[in-house]
């Protein structure tokens, strides 16, 4: 049986390489932990190329800076950290 973990998972590894998807796995889960402490959570959507969409999720949701958050705090930080060229796109 596979889990719904397994099933992102395997999602996830169609669309950029393993070591990719590792490091952006890797800074998001970071940049989750502060999310976190205001009561929300991220949901990785796809990786298309250098394009990840995502969704802020539980007190994120109708928070006035969640834009803010991922434009200037989970976009810059992977751009910094893995790619300047990463585009994050937030969706719902």
């Amino acid at each position: 049986m596979t889990t719904e973990n397994e099933n992102k998972e395997n999602k996830l590894l169609n669309f950029g390489s393993l070591g990719f998807l590792m490091k952006i796995n890797s800074v998001l889960s970071e940049v989750e932990k502060g999310i976190n402490a205001d009561g929300g959570y991220l949901e990785l959507h796809s990786v298309e190329g250098k394009t990840i969409k995502l969704s802020l999720k539980g007190a994120c949701v109708n928070c006035p800076s969640s834009q803010m958050t991922i434009k200037y705090g989970i976009e810059k930080r992977l751009r910094d950290e893995i790619d300047p060229e990463i585009e994050v796109i937030a969706i719902s």
